[in-house]
Parts: structure tokens; C-alpha cells; sequence
């Protein structure tokens, strides 16, 4: 096996050939968190929905006000579209 210069490589020195491994593990953590979190997002708007179709006046607005905190990308229109039949 050929040695490179740990000078200009200075990870393989702690980590040698195991590099490649500790790489991917940490991407797929990664991919695991951002999974968890669109799931979590996901019920949380489930919950939110059914209370904004059941809520009236300000309850509303405040449902509204945690919606976009919840997914700050989603629009009120797209929320309040998805929660028609919802009771």
C-alpha cells in the first residue's frame, strides 16, 4: 500500500482508509435528519389543518401565524386550499 504525504492529506493520518466510510455515514445522517424533519413537518400540518377548519376568527389567524412558522415556504392560499373537507 502506498503512503501519501500526511502534509498535504492531514484526515488520512487520523483517519487512514476509513475516510470513504465515515464520509457516506455522515451524509446519510444527514439525509436521515432532513427526513425526519419533512415528516415531522408534515404531521404537524396534518394536526394544524384539522384545527383551522374546525377554529373561527382569530384562532384562525393565530393557526395561520404557526403555519408559517411551521413551513415558512408554504402560501395561507396553499394551507387554507388543503384544508377544505377537513372536519
Amino acid at each position: 500500500m502506498m503512503l501519501l504525504p500526511t502534509s498535504s492529506f492531514p484526515f488520512l493520518a487520523i483517519y487512514g482508509k476509513h475516510v470513504r466510510s465515515l464520509f457516506l455515514l455522515s451524509m446519510s445522517r444527514i439525509r436521515q435528519r432532513e427526513i425526519h424533519a419533512r415528516r415531522k413537518r408534515k404531521a404537524k400540518l396534518s394536526k394544524l389543518r384539522t384545527q383551522y377548519a374546525s377554529a373561527t376568527g382569530v384562532a384562525k389567524e393565530q393557526i395561520l401565524a404557526k403555519v408559517r412558522r411551521v413551513s415558512p415556504a408554504m402560501l395561507e392560499e396553499q394551507f387554507v386550499a388543503t384544508t377544505k373537507g377537513k372536519k
